[in-house]
């Protein structure tokens, strides 16, 4: 009877174990792809930042020529 209730207690823990495994793997997987994404997110953010430096530098130069345009400086 005690041989039994052991042998039962280890098939749940080996069971229990094997269910802890699965989750951790599938936690693993997703913080993989969490890490992935935070990347690529990053590296977009860095282009969209560039993008909006260089599109600043256009809206001056835009500004100056119309500045300019408006003091009569600019002949067509």
């Amino acid at each position: 009877m005690l041989l039994q209730a052991i042998t039962v207690a280890s098939k749940n823990q080996a069971s229990a174990l094997s269910q802890i495994l699965q989750a951790t793997d599938q936690i693993a997987a997703v913080v993989e792809e969490n890490t992935a994404m935070a990347q690529e997110s990053s590296a977009c953010s860095e282009e969209l930042a560039a993008q909006a430096a260089r599109l600043q530098e256009l809206i001056e130069v835009f500004k100056l020529y119309v500045k300019e345009a408006e003091q009569g400086k600019i002949v067509d």
